[in-house]
Protein backbone atom coordinates (compact mmCIF):
# COMPACT_ATOMS: atom_id res chain seq x y z
CA UNK A 1 0.00 0.00 0.00
CA UNK A 2 1.47 3.38 -1.14
CA UNK A 3 2.18 6.05 1.44
CA UNK A 4 -0.68 9.21 0.93
CA UNK A 5 2.10 11.90 0.66
CA UNK A 6 -0.64 14.50 -0.26
CA UNK A 7 -3.05 13.55 2.93
CA UNK A 8 0.04 14.57 4.94
CA UNK A 9 1.55 17.55 3.39
CA UNK A 10 -2.12 19.04 3.88
CA UNK A 11 -1.19 19.78 7.35
CA UNK A 12 1.92 21.34 6.70
CA UNK A 13 2.49 24.84 6.61
CA UNK A 14 3.36 26.76 3.07
CA UNK A 15 7.11 26.98 3.97
CA UNK A 16 7.14 23.64 4.64
CA UNK A 17 6.45 22.73 1.76
CA UNK A 18 8.29 25.41 -0.14
CA UNK A 19 11.29 23.39 1.15
CA UNK A 20 10.48 19.93 0.12
CA UNK A 21 10.09 21.43 -3.30
CA UNK A 22 13.18 23.35 -3.35
CA UNK A 23 15.18 20.44 -2.24
CA UNK A 24 13.64 18.00 -4.69
CA UNK A 25 16.66 15.86 -4.97
CA UNK A 26 16.16 14.99 -1.31
CA UNK A 27 12.70 13.31 -1.46
CA UNK A 28 11.01 10.82 -3.28
CA UNK A 29 8.93 11.95 -6.86
CA UNK A 30 5.79 11.18 -5.16
CA UNK A 31 6.87 13.52 -2.08
CA UNK A 32 7.76 16.21 -4.20
CA UNK A 33 4.39 15.56 -6.55
CA UNK A 34 1.98 15.75 -3.69
CA UNK A 35 3.64 18.99 -1.74
CA UNK A 36 3.64 20.81 -5.75
CA UNK A 37 -0.34 19.90 -5.82
CA UNK A 38 -0.39 21.17 -1.80
CA UNK A 39 0.84 24.29 -2.80
CA UNK A 40 -1.16 24.67 -6.02
CA UNK A 41 -4.17 24.85 -4.36
CA UNK A 42 -2.96 27.40 -1.86
CA UNK A 43 -1.95 31.30 -2.42
CA UNK A 44 1.69 32.04 -1.28
CA UNK A 45 2.44 35.12 -0.15
CA UNK A 46 5.56 37.08 -0.69
CA UNK A 47 6.47 37.03 2.89
CA UNK A 48 6.67 33.23 2.77
CA UNK A 49 9.21 33.48 -0.85
CA UNK A 50 10.94 35.37 1.05
CA UNK A 51 11.58 33.47 4.23
CA UNK A 52 12.20 30.63 2.26
CA UNK A 53 14.65 32.05 -0.06
CA UNK A 54 16.25 33.45 3.29
CA UNK A 55 16.37 30.10 4.72
CA UNK A 56 18.24 28.59 1.92
CA UNK A 57 20.75 31.63 1.37
CA UNK A 58 21.81 31.03 4.90
CA UNK A 59 22.04 27.52 4.35
CA UNK A 60 24.20 27.88 1.26
CA UNK A 61 26.47 30.40 3.52
CA UNK A 62 26.96 28.05 5.95
CA UNK A 63 27.72 25.15 3.83
CA UNK A 64 30.42 27.30 1.80
CA UNK A 65 31.29 28.49 5.52
CA UNK A 66 31.83 25.02 6.38
CA UNK A 67 33.43 23.94 2.87
CA UNK A 68 36.06 26.36 3.69
CA UNK A 69 37.14 25.16 6.59
CA UNK A 70 37.72 21.73 5.41
CA UNK A 71 39.67 23.32 2.62
CA UNK A 72 41.54 25.19 5.32
CA UNK A 73 42.61 22.31 7.45
CA UNK A 74 43.45 19.95 4.56
CA UNK A 75 45.82 22.52 2.64
CA UNK A 76 47.38 23.23 6.76
CA UNK A 77 48.46 19.64 6.59
CA UNK A 78 48.98 19.34 2.33
CA UNK A 79 51.89 22.21 3.30
CA UNK A 80 53.73 19.34 4.99
CA UNK A 81 53.11 16.83 2.89
CA UNK A 82 53.76 18.65 0.06
CA UNK A 83 56.37 21.07 1.16
CA UNK A 84 57.56 24.15 -1.05
CA UNK A 85 60.57 25.47 0.33
CA UNK A 86 59.98 29.09 -0.61
CA UNK A 87 56.20 29.32 0.89
CA UNK A 88 55.49 31.48 3.23
CA UNK A 89 52.52 29.51 4.33
CA UNK A 90 54.71 26.96 5.39
CA UNK A 91 56.68 28.21 7.73
CA UNK A 92 53.08 30.40 9.53
CA UNK A 93 52.15 26.63 9.49
CA UNK A 94 55.23 25.49 10.58
CA UNK A 95 54.52 28.10 13.66
CA UNK A 96 51.58 26.57 14.37
CA UNK A 97 52.43 23.32 14.72
CA UNK A 98 54.93 24.00 17.56
CA UNK A 99 52.86 26.59 19.17
CA UNK A 100 50.69 23.36 19.13
CA UNK A 101 53.36 21.08 20.67
CA UNK A 102 53.43 23.64 23.24
CA UNK A 103 50.04 23.61 24.27
CA UNK A 104 50.13 19.64 24.54
CA UNK A 105 53.37 19.93 26.64
CA UNK A 106 52.01 22.91 28.90
CA UNK A 107 48.71 21.23 29.53
CA UNK A 108 51.21 18.35 30.65
CA UNK A 109 52.88 20.05 33.29
CA UNK A 110 50.11 21.86 34.68
CA UNK A 111 47.00 19.68 34.40
CA UNK A 112 48.31 16.31 35.12
CA UNK A 113 47.67 14.10 38.20
CA UNK A 114 50.23 16.09 40.84
CA UNK A 115 51.01 18.50 38.14
CA UNK A 116 51.87 22.61 39.16
CA UNK A 117 48.51 23.66 39.28
CA UNK A 118 47.94 21.09 41.91
CA UNK A 119 50.89 22.03 43.76
CA UNK A 120 51.57 25.69 43.57
CA UNK A 121 50.19 26.97 46.84
CA UNK A 122 51.01 30.40 46.32
CA UNK A 123 50.40 31.24 42.38
CA UNK A 124 46.84 32.68 43.01
CA UNK A 125 48.09 35.63 45.14
CA UNK A 126 50.18 36.67 42.23
CA UNK A 127 49.86 38.07 38.35
CA UNK A 128 51.76 34.21 37.57
CA UNK A 129 48.61 32.42 37.98
CA UNK A 130 47.88 33.72 34.52
CA UNK A 131 50.26 31.07 33.16
CA UNK A 132 47.79 28.41 34.15
CA UNK A 133 45.47 29.68 31.58
CA UNK A 134 48.17 29.38 28.98
CA UNK A 135 47.32 26.13 27.41
CA UNK A 136 43.53 27.35 26.77
CA UNK A 137 45.35 30.24 25.14
CA UNK A 138 47.44 28.25 22.49
CA UNK A 139 44.49 25.83 22.28
CA UNK A 140 41.71 28.54 20.96
CA UNK A 141 44.88 30.03 19.02
CA UNK A 142 45.74 27.46 16.83
CA UNK A 143 42.25 26.25 16.03
CA UNK A 144 41.33 29.93 14.96
CA UNK A 145 44.79 29.89 12.84
CA UNK A 146 44.01 26.45 11.15
CA UNK A 147 40.46 27.95 9.83
CA UNK A 148 42.43 31.11 8.93
CA UNK A 149 40.52 33.48 11.10
CA UNK A 150 42.35 36.95 11.73
CA UNK A 151 41.52 36.35 15.65
CA UNK A 152 43.77 34.05 15.49
CA UNK A 153 46.62 35.79 14.12
CA UNK A 154 46.73 38.26 16.32
CA UNK A 155 46.67 35.64 19.18
CA UNK A 156 49.49 34.13 17.90
CA UNK A 157 51.48 37.02 16.85
CA UNK A 158 50.31 39.18 20.24
CA UNK A 159 51.22 35.92 22.37
CA UNK A 160 54.55 35.25 20.80
CA UNK A 161 55.70 39.14 20.90
CA UNK A 162 53.93 39.24 25.11
CA UNK A 163 56.42 36.81 25.74
CA UNK A 164 59.50 37.86 24.30
CA UNK A 165 58.72 41.38 25.76
CA UNK A 166 57.65 39.61 29.31
CA UNK A 167 60.86 37.64 29.62
CA UNK A 168 62.90 40.43 28.54
CA UNK A 169 61.51 42.61 31.21
CA UNK A 170 61.63 39.60 33.74
CA UNK A 171 65.14 39.43 33.74
CA UNK A 172 65.73 43.51 33.68
CA UNK A 173 63.67 43.77 36.86
CA UNK A 174 65.37 40.70 38.41
CA UNK A 175 68.66 42.24 38.06
CA UNK A 176 67.78 45.40 39.80
CA UNK A 177 66.08 43.61 42.44
CA UNK A 178 67.96 40.68 43.12
CA UNK A 179 71.33 41.98 41.98
CA UNK A 180 73.22 40.19 44.37
CA UNK A 181 71.68 36.48 43.18
CA UNK A 182 71.11 37.30 40.18
CA UNK A 183 72.74 34.74 37.61
CA UNK A 184 72.32 34.96 34.01
CA UNK A 185 70.43 33.65 31.97
CA UNK A 186 71.36 30.11 29.88
CA UNK A 187 71.23 29.06 26.22
CA UNK A 188 67.84 27.49 26.67
CA UNK A 189 66.51 31.00 27.76
CA UNK A 190 68.30 32.58 24.98
CA UNK A 191 66.92 30.05 22.14
CA UNK A 192 63.60 29.96 23.38
CA UNK A 193 62.65 33.74 23.13
CA UNK A 194 65.21 34.26 20.17
CA UNK A 195 62.44 31.56 18.61
CA UNK A 196 59.28 33.64 19.57
CA UNK A 197 61.06 36.58 17.64
CA UNK A 198 61.20 34.46 15.05
CA UNK A 199 57.93 33.39 14.59
CA UNK A 200 56.72 36.92 14.98
CA UNK A 201 59.06 37.71 11.81
CA UNK A 202 57.49 34.84 9.87
CA UNK A 203 53.60 35.36 10.95
CA UNK A 204 54.35 39.16 10.01
CA UNK A 205 55.62 38.05 6.28
CA UNK A 206 53.21 39.99 3.82
CA UNK A 207 51.79 36.92 1.68
CA UNK A 208 50.82 35.52 5.61
CA UNK A 209 49.21 38.70 6.74
CA UNK A 210 47.60 38.71 3.51
CA UNK A 211 45.63 34.95 3.64
CA UNK A 212 44.20 36.31 7.34
CA UNK A 213 43.00 39.22 6.37
CA UNK A 214 45.08 41.66 8.26
CA UNK A 215 46.19 44.92 7.65
CA UNK A 216 49.15 47.08 8.99
CA UNK A 217 47.24 49.00 11.07
CA UNK A 218 45.71 46.19 12.71
CA UNK A 219 49.73 44.46 13.36
CA UNK A 220 50.41 47.69 15.31
CA UNK A 221 47.39 47.77 17.61
CA UNK A 222 48.01 44.10 18.43
CA UNK A 223 51.77 44.67 19.09
CA UNK A 224 51.04 47.92 21.51
CA UNK A 225 48.42 45.87 23.36
CA UNK A 226 50.66 42.63 23.53
CA UNK A 227 53.70 44.98 24.67
CA UNK A 228 51.69 46.76 26.92
CA UNK A 229 49.98 43.53 28.70
CA UNK A 230 53.34 41.84 28.77
CA UNK A 231 55.12 45.21 30.86
CA UNK A 232 51.78 45.44 32.90
CA UNK A 233 52.25 41.82 34.11
CA UNK A 234 55.94 42.23 35.17
CA UNK A 235 55.44 45.62 36.83
CA UNK A 236 52.12 44.09 38.98
CA UNK A 237 54.54 40.57 39.52
CA UNK A 238 57.79 42.77 41.35
CA UNK A 239 56.11 45.91 42.05
CA UNK A 240 52.68 44.42 43.77
CA UNK A 241 50.05 47.06 45.24
CA UNK A 242 50.65 47.40 49.13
Amino acid sequence: MNFNFYEKYKEFSTTELLKIVRQADQYEPEATAAAQQVLSEREISEDEMLYVDSFFKQERVIHEKRIERENAVRDFFLTFVRPNGGNDLLYANGVVMLIAFQCVYLSYVYYRPGGLFYNCKMCFDTWRALSFLTPVLLAVTVCLMLYRNKWGWMLLFGYCLATFVNAGLDQIFSFIKYKEDYSFPGGRFLIVNLAYILFVVIVSRPKVKVLFGITENMKKTTAIIAVALAALQVMLIYFPAT
